[in-house]
């Protein structure tokens, strides 16, 4: 476990027993569990948003990733490229891309949500 999963886990523990306090003493403490959802939001984002390379870790289910692949095929130069790639129960699936590995993984980024609330 890296030390943003400890912060995470450890903000997610506050949290709980924030809540569970505030139901108990009737005293809501809504500001400071909000600054801490934020806190865990942005963290969440940033291990999101990191290359794991294959050797430190495998996803931990299957889904599409975001996959950088190096090219197997015995040219001189070895390209890196970024594609999007199926991982299901502990294989990548690349459909013809044989001469390919992947060396690391991302989670794709989560999709743009227009704000509707915006003033234009």
């Amino acid at each position: 476990m890296n030390d943003i999963e400890k912060a995470l886990e450890s903000l997610k523990e506050n949290v709980e027993k924030c809540k569970e306090y505030a139901e108990i003493s009737k005293r809501p403490n809504s500001s400071w569990i909000s600054t801490q959802e934020l806190a865990i939001s942005a963290l969440e984002q940033q291990l999101t948003d990191t290359w794991i390379p294959l050797t430190e870790r495998l996803p931990d289910k299957n889904g599409t990733y975001l996959v950088t692949v190096k090219n197997l095929t015995g040219y001189t130069k070895t390209d890196k490229k970024v594609f999007e790639c199926s991982y299901c129960f502990g294989d990548w699936s690349f459909k013809g891309w044989e001469d390919n590995a992947v060396i690391a993984w991302q989670s794709l980024p989560t999709e743009y949500k227009e704000d509707t609330n915006a003033k234009a």
